[in-house]
């Protein structure tokens, strides 16, 4: 056989093996989505809550993710692709310069923008890309995602409170057990109105009203469900020392209470050195007649700020007093946000806007990985150049931080399954 027909008979077998690779990876391809389509189904029908919980992530995850598109376009970067979920492409389709995917796996997001990682091939000769574009165009792509998160948490307020009316309040979610809110009787779905006849309406006014020095006084609003008609004093989570204050709204409310849902609301007395810690907390609107768009309008920029006074306030307790903060990770967020969903529509509503704040909040961290350690560097170079390490080098820095957070991530997540009651049972079952 001559050179020449060599040469063509490899080439034909090397487009037989091209084919067939195709055609292995479309099968592999339709597979993939057949397996996740069954998942997505199986969830919707039997978990409903906890498929709210991922779906809420995911919309979540792509504000943020879209945020820091926008304003990377807007300054004049190239963005290659937007992807939202990860792992194999579940759909994509190309509009412009960017690839947009939609991925299996609910755990994240991200956008590529060229050149934001220095070893990108072509990125030193390419105006477009990250770190050849002016230091403000810079800044404002990473501070994207952050800003999309807030700005998206005071419009949804804003709707809640415009279209609905009524005045806020501290709504307790997950409640861990041991801790001492357990220790205290309160339960998720619960709303703190009051602390000694001050209204609560934000995350902080925890720290600033219940940190006397001696007993106090919690009113709280709570919907009970009764198999069987059941007398006032025997309601279920009443304490011998609660003070019923109403009844589906009604104070003068006597006798016992039918079979069905009800809404009571009381005051329960805690001793001095009782904390309201080990529970999930935010914002929430208690529905009512107060609707004002003033109010609506002011109720957009507090409850983002007073949310993010109460997580700065979270850190601090996490770093001063550890034993008294708790650390939640994706599994313990999907509990807390299935356990809203399963609340009702409000519940679940406000727990986007906390949610989307924490999601702004954390990335705004000084930590390496995240859009604060980017911007950290940013800054710096803003005061003076020589100040900033090397691009290579804070590549690398980046991939330790990344690494980093895995490793935080893992062991907060091993945490959280083993907080799960049925696990705890488990474990105690094999000894453990």
């Amino acid at each position: 056989m001559t050179e020449d027909k060599q040469q063509d008979f490899q080439q034909q077998i090397d487009e037989v093996h091209e084919v067939l690779q195709k055609d292995q990876k479309a099968k592999d391809d339709r597979m993939t989505h057949l397996v996740m389509l069954v998942i997505a189904v199986w969830l919707i029908v039997a978990k409903p809550a906890l498929a709210a919980a991922i779906f809420l992530f995911g919309v979540l995850v792509a504000i943020h993710e879209a945020g820091h598109m926008f304003l990377a376009k807007w300054s004049g970067m190239r963005v290659d692709r937007f992807s939202i979920g990860m792992g194999p492409a579940l759909y994509s389709f190309k509009r412009g310069e960017t690839e947009y995917v939609l991925a299996p796996l609910p755990l994240g997001g991200y956008v590529h923008i060229a050149g934001l990682d220095p070893e990108e091939e072509g990125a030193a000769d390419d105006p477009r890309a990250f770190d050849n574009r002016p230091l403000m165009g810079r800044i404002l792509a990473i501070l994207g995602g952050p800003l999309a998160n807030y700005l998206s948490a005071g419009i949804m307020v804003f709707l809640l409170a415009f279209g609905l009316g009524g005045r806020w309040a501290v709504g307790i979610g997950q409640v861990m057990e041991g801790k001492p809110a357990a220790s205290a009787g309160l339960q998720a779905g619960d709303n703190l109105l009051a602390i000694d006849g001050e209204a609560v309406e934000y995350v902080s006014d925890l720290a600033t009203k219940a940190g006397g020095a001696g007993d106090y006084t919690l009113r709280l609003r709570r919907r009970i469900e009764l198999d069987q008609s059941t007398d006032l004093a025997s309601l279920p989570g009443r304490r011998p020392d609660d003070v019923l204050q109403a009844v589906n709204g009604d104070k003068q409310w006597q006798g016992s209470l039918p079979a069905g849902s009800h809404e009571i609301e009381f005051d329960r007395i805690m001793k001095k050195g009782d904390g309201l810690f080990g529970m999930q907390v935010g914002s929430r609107l208690v529905q009512g007649d107060q609707r004002s768009l003033s109010g609506a309008l002011a109720a957009s920029f507090r409850v983002p700020y007073e949310t993010t006074k109460g997580m700065a306030l979270s850190l601090y307790m996490l770093v001063s007093k550890p034993e008294s903060a708790s650390l939640g990770g994706p599994v313990a967020i999907l509990r807390a946000a299935q356990g809203e969903a399963n609340a009702g529509l409000l519940s679940y509503l406000m727990f986007a806007v906390t949610l989307s704040v924490v999601l702004g909040f954390f990335n705004l961290l000084p930590i390496p990985a995240l859009d604060g350690g980017r911007l950290v560097f940013l800054f710096l170079e803003a005061i003076h150049s020589k100040l900033t390490p090397s691009p290579r080098i804070q590549a690398k820095i980046h991939g330790y931080g990344f690494l980093a957070l895995l490793a935080l991530i893992l062991v907060v997540t091993v945490n959280d399954i083993g907080s799960i009651p049925a696990v705890q049972k488990a474990m105690e079952a094999f000894g453990l």
